[in-house]
């Protein structure tokens, strides 16, 4: 449901502004793939009977940065390093970790709308009709 301050009339449309807009799709493709990283990583490390800090532990990294990764918010990405470290943590693979996501779909998952609005805003010029902005935003490369 809208905030009560976006007009009905004014309804943003993500699917259309990004059919639009490549940067901005591409931007969008890019979220989702930080975001279901750190879920697969997040999948792994309960399927290996860790806990954030546990896994911190072992990767000479501390919670906070396991608990960004997971949830797709860091700086950047996990280095090729880290990822090789985690997966070893976890007994799996980077493969796995870095499975490519589900056969492409138009509709824009709950978790990346918070993340991809602000973006399409800045490459767009286009306001997201009254849709909050994310306390952290993190701009892919």
């Amino acid at each position: 449901m809208p905030p009560a301050s976006v007009r009905p009339d004014a309804a943003f449309n993500i699917d259309q502004l990004l059919d639009e807009n490549p940067k901005a799709r591409q931007g969008f493709e890019w979220g989702r793939a930080i975001i279901e990283l750190g879920a697969r990583i997040k999948q792994a490390r309960k399927a290996a009977g860790l806990s954030q800090q546990a896994l911190a532990g072992r990767l000479s990294t501390n919670q906070a940065y396991i608990s960004e990764l997971e949830r797709g918010t860091g700086a950047q990405g996990p280095t090729y390093m880290m990822l090789l470290k985690i997966a070893d943590a976890c007994a799996t693979t980077v493969q796995t970790l870095t499975a490519a996501h589900e056969p492409e779909t138009k509709e824009v998952p709950e978790t990346a709308r918070a993340w991809v609005i602000p973006s399409v805003t800045r490459a767009t010029g286009q306001a997201g009709a009254g849709v909050p902005r994310p306390k952290t935003f993190h701009k892919p490369p």
